[in-house]
């Protein structure tokens, strides 16, 4: 594996060949980011609900 490679991909510990397990720190950190995405949308949704009140 060259080093390009190795930087793309998130850290894995494959347990077998068919299965392969994530470090607990990148679930954590995809949840975050999750979270944020919805966030951002509701924030967004919410910011032109209210432009169009006039408030």
């Amino acid at each position: 594996m060259t080093e390009e490679e190795n930087i793309s991909e998130p850290m894995k510990i494959s347990v077998d060949s068919n299965e392969t397990v994530y470090e607990s720190w990148y679930k954590y950190g995809v949840a975050f980011l999750y979270l944020e995405m919805i966030t951002a949308i509701l924030l967004t949704i919410f910011a032109i609900y209210t432009s169009f009140l006039g408030n």
